[in-house]
């Protein structure tokens, strides 16, 4: 039974990447087809057997969709704060390990390694978007646990989409061997050591998180001012990456405990914000034309700006 239940899960999965194909032209009686309707997670990509990534869970069709999939453990390597209460009713249990843009440190990649091979599969890993990070960590994983080569797990990650703007994620997984068993053993004692796996990483206040999106801001303007290209006394700046900084400290902000005191003007504004600065992201990314990036860059200037004369004295 449990094999038959394996098997249907995977019908599933091959069912919802397969679904990404061209839309028909038309049904029987010549009328344009209907438009899919929206996937419940985003980017599902299978890195091996019993190992998926993906966008970020959000809302009851999402996590009913990872209970369908027969998901029992999420990674999640996105800096927001997991929905434990969805999860949990779908009897799902979440492991909360943040990495960046700029790659992932090889402790990390073994705490992550060590978690999916400890904790009950299948297992699903995702970041916010599940282009980037999540496949970037899926991919960690893999290699770590012997299940593929660094060079296939590159190649894995380009086809589920991982962008060559983020350097730092293909570096990070092409330099790696598979882990031995003490290394893994060592990760899973450090953690239990730690109070074991964590469901969610602690969340910095406000301040702590506007600092990072700050440095974001000013590292962006930097780059704006060389064309949106690397600057030549910056060789250290990666643009997508400081891009990605600006949304992850807003994001961060819009879930520090203490954001919802400061009432709901304040997080209509912060959203505002995060839009903006999402799609300078993906357009920095994409290696959109100068003069799209610099109206996008316009866009997020203003809503900081807006917000910051309203609520930073405050």
């Amino acid at each position: 039974m449990g094999r038959i239940r394996a098997c249907a899960a995977w019908v599933v999965l091959a069912a919802i990447v397969g679904g990404c194909g061209p839309r028909p032209a038309a049904d029987g009686a010549g009328r344009p087809a209907a438009a899919p309707e929206r996937p419940a997670l985003a980017n599902v990509h299978e890195a091996a057997p019993g190992l998926i990534s993906g966008g970020q869970p959000e809302g009851d069709a999402a996590f009913a969709e990872l209970r369908r999939l027969g998901i029992r453990t999420i990674v999640s390597v996105d800096g927001a704060r997991p929905d434990l209460a969805r999860a949990h009713a779908a009897g799902i249990r979440y492991v909360h390990l943040p990495v960046g843009y700029d790659g992932i440190a090889p402790e990390r990649q073994r705490e992550m390694a060590a978690a999916v091979r400890e904790l009950p599969g299948p297992v699903y890993v995702h970041c916010h978007h599940g282009k980037h990070r999540g496949p970037a960590a899926a991919a960690s994983i893999a290699v770590l646990l012997g299940k593929r080569a660094p060079a296939d797990a590159v190649i894995w990650m380009e086809r589920a989409g991982t962008s060559p703007s983020y350097p730092g994620l293909f570096a990070c997984v092409r330099g790696l061997h598979p882990a031995s068993a003490d290394d893994l053993a060592a990760a899973s004692s450090a953690a239990a050591e730690a109070g074991g796996w964590p469901e969610s990483a602690r969340v910095k206040g406000i301040v702590g998180a506007m600092v990072k999106a700050d440095a974001g801001f000013w590292n962006v303007d930097r780059i704006r001012k060389a064309g949106w290209q690397v600057p030549a006394d910056h060789p250290d700046l990666v643009p997508a990456a400081e891009a990605a900084a600006i949304v992850e400290g807003l994001r961060a902000t819009a879930d520090a405990p203490e954001t919802p005191g400061h009432g709901e003007r304040f997080g209509a504004m912060l959203r505002e914000a995060i839009a903006r600065a999402t799609e300078l992201e993906d357009g920095v990314a994409a290696r959109l034309p100068r003069e799209v990036l610099d109206a996008r860059w316009r866009g997020v200037s203003a809503s900081c700006t807006a917000c910051h004369v309203e609520f930073r004295d405050r």
